[in-house]
Formats: C-alpha cells, sequence, structure tokens
C-alpha cells in the first residue's frame, strides 16, 4: 500500500496536494520526505472556529474541487477524502489545504470502475457500506 502511495504521489505537482519530496526504502522501514503543514487538520480548524461563514467555506471547497479535478484529470481517485486527511498549511488559511495519505488511492480508465469498498466507515456513504 505504501508503494502505490509513492507511485501516485510522485506524479502530483498541485498547490493542494502535499508535496513528495523523497522516499529511501531501507531494509526495515521507508522513509517519506514530505512537506510540512504547520496549521494542523481541516477538521480541528473547522472544530475550532465553530462554524464557517460562506466566503470561507466557499474559498475551501474551491481549492478542494480544483485538486479534486487535478486528479482525475490524471486519472487519479483518491479514495479517502475526509477533514482528517487535508492539513491547513498556514492556520486558518483555507486556501492553502493540502490533501494527504494516498494510500486507498488508485488508478482508473473512463471506460472501467472501481468495485472495492475503501475508506473510512464513519464517511462512507450508507449504501456503499
Amino acid at each position: 500500500m505504501i508503494l502505490n502511495e509513492i507511485e501516485i504521489m510522485s506524479e502530483m505537482d498541485h498547490p493542494n496536494i502535499v508535496r513528495l519530496f523523497e522516499f529511501f526504502n531501507e531494509p526495515d522501514y521507508y522513509c517519506i520526505v514530505q512537506g510540512y503543514c504547520a496549521g494542523g487538520e481541516l477538521f480541528d480548524a473547522i472544530i475550532s472556529s465553530g462554524k464557517l461563514t460562506e466566503n470561507t467555506a466557499r474559498v475551501a471547497i474551491r481549492a478542494l474541487l480544483s485538486c479534486i479535478n487535478y486528479c482525475h484529470k490524471k486519472g487519479v481517485v483518491h479514495r479517502d477524502l475526509k477533514p482528517e486527511n487535508i492539513l491547513m498549511e498556514a492556520v486558518m488559511d483555507f486556501n492553502k489545504m493540502k490533501i494527504i495519505d494516498f494510500g486507498n488511492a488508485g488508478h482508473y480508465s473512463k471506460d472501467g470502475s472501481l468495485k472495492e469498498v475503501l475508506g473510512t466507515p464513519f464517511y462512507i456513504a450508507p449504501e456503499v457500506l
């Protein structure tokens, strides 16, 4: 799973995806060097603010949809998007969010479909489960 994540992340170059700088495959462990996001998880930012203003939500959704569009144009689907897998580069700067954790991500073709049930159960639609 980690090697799949590394392969996919090495293809990504978008301002809202955490950057993969280096990967080392050591005999006893893997070492991944990625960009640093000092602002914490989107989940924590939402909880600490209590609620998002319409303008803040617009900025956040625009950044997120831009990133998802980029991934889909590259034939990649994340399959585990949730607030805990989105980090803030700076505290409360929703324009500089970074999507992380491409461990469940996969390539797809427009004529195929993905059949696996993946993701975090709390965030999966009931009809999928």
